[in-house]
């Protein structure tokens, strides 16, 4: 009798034994885009997405994680199609009904559509015209595949580079990373993302993790009990320290909590909270203040260069430039081979501007030869006639010539001394569209209204003269540190 109690009590205590919790995770690495050359195209390729979601994988199925396995042969999906994502998320919706924790990470491409904020499947393709993308997932898809889970963490580690700049120039300068994304009913639920809303995460170098993969990573190694919500503090710090500055901005990660954040830990048992990191928190506020303070003069820097660009574009005739098309400064000159005070500047200030700025990638140089002249002219058409290394050669050797050497005809000589054959320079100079193209530049400088020479725009400012290293240097200095009313120094 005393044997069937006592039986009947272990039994009872056995069934009162909490069960361990269901947690359940679905991660997704993004490597194999498409890329492509025509008007509708697909997004770069990336480097390090699938390393990422693979160690992460890993690293939650052995804290007790059922990850879904998208090919049967190991942890986490890969390379999903549009049709693949779609099914991948019905399925965690289906295991993640009940579950103690259903977790989502996803590394790859993800940007603003007229969808809203989307997460691009290896087959998203993006119209070069409009800029309208196909083949994305919005990023509410993966919310709504977590709200049944009794608390739920979505990790985004999206908006890596520019995803269309390299395949579709004429949208580079779109601000294509997400807008804010909201709770919304979610409770229990907490969003980390890669960089804040508006900017861009890096991809890292090839081959390794991301930064803010290396960083979450080895948090989580090293703290596997630490709440999930305070731990992506101490990520956020090591991401932002870590990460390469683009344009001078800096990247930290962001996060947004859904009622009270889920109460879970890695290790999914004897989870506790962290002092530390909890009070880093106040501290990533301050970063973050940074960081958009950082993107604000980035973008306006951004918005005169583009301004300038447009106002002062040559149409069909090839510039002689000098420097990187993305660097955040663009510096017109006008000037004339024939002026006493184009060879000054030239000669003495030029060498500098070009060692300090020019070659450092923050100022893009573009000179235009008064055509007034028939060697202004013939400056022109020849340069057109150039590749771009040629061209900048081209044009420091004019400079270089005697003073008591002869305009005319010094283009054609020039150019001779830098191999371009006689054939092509005579085919090049009887071009009468070519000719008429670099007339027309005349109109265009009237408008400019230059009584100078030189006339310097920089990023659409204009200076009149001939001008000492230090009002250059100055000028850069305000465009690449600008003060603004709200943030004067971004510390």
């Amino acid at each position: 009798m005393l044997h069937r109690v006592a039986i009947a009590l272990l039994a009872l205590f056995i069934q009162l034994q909490p069960a361990d919790a269901k947690r359940v995770a679905l991660v997704i690495g993004q490597n194999a885009y498409a890329g492509g050359t025509s008007a509708t195209v697909g997004l770069v390729p990336l480097a390090n997405p699938r390393n990422d979601a693979s160690a992460m994988a890993s690293l939650l199925q052995k804290n007790g994680f059922e990850v879904l396995s998208c090919d049967e042969a190991r942890p986490g999906c890969f390379d999903l199609d549009h049709d693949g994502l779609l099914s991948a998320l019905e399925r965690l919706k289906t295991v993640a009904i009940g579950a103690d924790m259903a977790l989502i990470f996803f590394a790859g491409h993800g940007l603003q559509s007229d969808e809203g904020n989307i997460l691009a499947a290896t087959d998203a393709k993006v119209d070069c015209n409009t800029g309208a993308v196909t083949n994305g997932v919005p990023v509410e898809h993966m919310m709504q595949a977590l709200k049944d889970a009794k608390g739920s963490l979505l990790i985004l580690d999206a908006c890596r580079n520019n995803p269309i700049g390299a395949v579709c120039p004429g949208l580079n300068r779109q601000n294509l990373s997400f807008t804010r994304i909201e709770a919304g009913a979610l409770r229990g639920f907490l969003l980390v993302t890669s960089t804040q809303f508006g900017q861009v995460a890096s991809d890292g170098p090839r081959g390794g993790h991301s930064p803010f993969a290396s960083a979450l990573i080895k948090s989580l190694n090293d703290n596997p009990t630490v709440y999930f919500e305070q731990l992506m503090n101490e990520v956020a710090r090591a991401t932002y320290d870590t990460a390469p500055r683009v344009r001078g901005v800096g990247q930290i990660p962001g996060k947004v909590v859904g009622g009270e954040a889920p109460p879970d830990c890695l290790s999914g048992k004897n989870c506790v909270g962290d002092a530390r990191m909890a009070s880093l928190a106040s501290e990533n506020d301050r970063l973050n203040a940074k960081v958009m303070c950082q993107a604000k003069k980035a973008a306006k820097i951004q918005e005169l260069a583009d301004t300038q660009r447009k106002l002062l574009s040559p149409g069909p005739i090839a510039e002689i430039k000098i420097g990187s098309d993305d660097a955040p400064i663009v510096m017109v000159e006008y000037c004339a081979m024939w002026s006493p005070f184009c060879h000054i500047q030239h000669k003495k200030i030029m060498p500098d501007l070009t060692r300090k700025y020019i070659d450092a990638g923050q100022v893009l140089y573009i000179y235009r030869d008064i055509p007034t002249s028939e060697s202004g002219v013939q400056t022109h058409m020849i340069a057109n006639c150039m590749d771009s290394a040629t061209r900048a050669r081209f044009l420091t050797d004019l400079y270089e010539r005697k003073d008591d050497v002869r305009m005319d005809g010094y283009p054609v000589a020039t150019a001779r001394r830098l191999g371009l054959a006689a054939d092509k320079i005579e085919a090049c100079l009887a071009d009468q569209k070519l000719r008429r193209d670099v007339m027309s530049l005349n109109d265009g400088m009237k408008r400019l209204d230059l009584k100078a020479l030189p006339t310097f725009f920089i990023n659409s400012e204009r200076t009149l003269g001939s001008q000492p290293l230090p009002f250059f240097e100055q000028a850069f200095q305000k465009l690449l540190e600008p003060t603004t009313a709200d943030a004067p120094s971004c510390d």
